[in-house]
């Protein structure tokens, strides 16, 4: 009896402890299930057939009836986003233009037709998904955007959206192996125009699309609406930002705002336009009491936007560092600024350093920021001056004998080799026993050292460590270049 009682005994046990590690099982296939979000489609069966065979056979039929001679430097791109069946042939006409591209991301920029905001709100779901399957989201550029105040993440908005969506299909249809970043916008002030199209201004390379959806004028009889798309267009064409606001009215086009912010872009880039084609919604149906305009057009240009500051640019950071550091040292607040140069709102790492009769009076930096420039310089230039433990804190008496020097700084990137640096062209950081330092590259021309004293010094002035750090192998050493001015 005791042996049968110790058999059943243990039976129990195995039992509770199946159950629990299938019980931790499942919970852990739920865990991998939830740490992947997908935006699943909101227009499927409304807008456009749910059937994916359906969908890819309008979809063909929509862009096989405009085809339009291939173009190499398309960087923007207007298209409508109305239901297939009205506005699908308009759409085909400018996404005909991708066919055979190469394009690996795409920037969708549209307004919420549901909710207001006066923010850009980016989806930051893993994936979208459509009839003709899922298409990941370029979360590295999603935080190249990101600034945690007007421009931010809110998958919330984006989830009964149509206007990204109907472009989605298509895009899905004429390229593969590529991303998107969806962006729906609401009131665009003056600030947040500027920081977004300079910063989507940023992001366009040749393997970048920027794709902003909207339809044109609304329930206008066929003449009427016939004569307000013209106008719009003729603007749009012209690609001039302050005529645009000045003739054409805001119910011209339902995301006029996203075209604001092409039109900025289109400034910042020397884009120019093209018409691609115009139809209503009067020349589907026929019915032309209450029509929708439908435009395509092509934004094309070979100019992409340089990380350089220009002078002007360097001016206003320069001036900004200073004006900052007066009133800081005084009251102990960051002045509230508004950049003018829209370089500033880029976001782009800087050293400032203080000199004093060309002595370092103080040098602080900030690498790969999650901010503007221009925060970046005010930041900096405070700490240098009070937080820089190797100098007493600057006070007002000395500030008109300091000279300002800032360091706009690229991406810094590894080197699996010390020879790969270029003395004087780059400034280094080396990682070493939870220990980190750097030299910008103009220390090398005011010291004259040559490579190895260059990175002895930095291994012993900076780490504090041993002086030859930099062969070892567990040592990561990193490279940039900066851009060097001065007052």
């Amino acid at each position: 009896m005791r042996g049968r009682n110790w058999v059943y005994l243990l039976l129990m046990l195995l039992g509770v402890v199946l159950i629990v590690c299938l019980g931790l099982g499942k919970e852990k296939e739920s865990q991998l299930l939830t740490q992947t979000s997908i935006r699943q489609a909101a227009v499927a069966g409304q807008f456009y057939p749910q059937n994916k065979q359906e969908l890819e056979t309008k979809l063909l039929s929509s862009l096989n009836k405009s085809i339009q001679n291939p173009i190499n430097n398309l960087r923007i791109l207007i298209v409508p986003h109305a239901g297939l069946e009205y506005s699908g042939t308009v759409a085909g006409s400018g996404f005909s233009l991708l066919k055979n591209q190469n394009y690996q991301r795409v920037i969708l920029l549209g307004v919420s037709h549901t909710q207001k905001t006066s923010q850009a709100l980016i989806d930051n779901n893993d994936y979208w998904q459509t009839s003709l399957g899922q298409v990941a989201i370029d979360q590295e550029g999603v935080k190249q955007l990101i600034d945690g105040d007007r421009i931010k993440t809110d998958k919330q908005i984006h989830e009964k959206e149509h206007s990204l969506e109907m472009e989605l299909i298509f895009l899905q249809q004429v390229l593969t192996d590529f991303k998107i970043i969806p962006i729906l916008l609401g009131e665009v002030d003056e600030r947040l125009l500027t920081e977004l199209s300079f910063r989507l201004a940023g992001l366009l390379d040749q393997e970048t699309l920027l794709v902003i959806s909207t339809d044109l004028s609304h329930y206008l009889q066929y003449e009427g609406a016939a004569a307000k798309d013209k106008l719009t267009i003729d603007y749009l064409i012209k690609g001039n930002l302050a005529g645009f606001e000045q003739a054409v009215s805001q119910d011209s086009a339902c995301a006029y705002q996203a075209l604001r912010v092409g039109l900025k872009i289109s400034e910042i880039l020397g884009i120019n336009w093209q018409l691609l084609d115009y139809k209503n919604s009067g020349d589907v149906t026929e019915d032309k009491s209450r029509v929708v305009g439908y435009t395509a057009v092509a934004g094309l240009g070979n100019n992409f936007k340089s990380q350089e500051l220009s002078l002007a640019a360097q001016k206003e950071a320069l001036k900004l560092a200073r004006v900052t550091l007066e009133e800081y040292l005084k009251t102990q607040k960051i002045i509230d600024y508004l950049p003018t140069q829209g370089e500033l709102w880029l976001k782009i790492g800087a050293f400032t350093t203080l000199k004093q009769q060309n002595e370092l009076r103080g040098c602080i930096g900030q690498f790969e920021p999650d901010k503007p420039f221009y925060q970046v310089v005010q930041e900096t230039a405070i700490s240098a001056a009070v937080e820089d433990k190797r100098f007493e804190p600057v006070s007002t008496g000395e500030l008109n004998n300091l000279e300002i020097e800032i360091s706009a700084l690229s991406a810094k990137r590894p080197v699996k080799n010390f020879q790969e640096i270029k003395l004087g062209g780059n400034g280094v950081v080396i990682e070493f026993n939870g220990r980190s330092g750097t030299f910008l590259p103009q220390v090398a021309e005011e010291t004259g050292w040559s490579l190895e004293e260059f990175l002895r010094e930095l291994c012993g002035q900076k780490l504090g460590v041993k002086r030859d750090c930099y062969q070892d192998p567990s040592a990561k050493i990193y490279i940039y270049t900066a851009q060097v001015f001065k007052e």
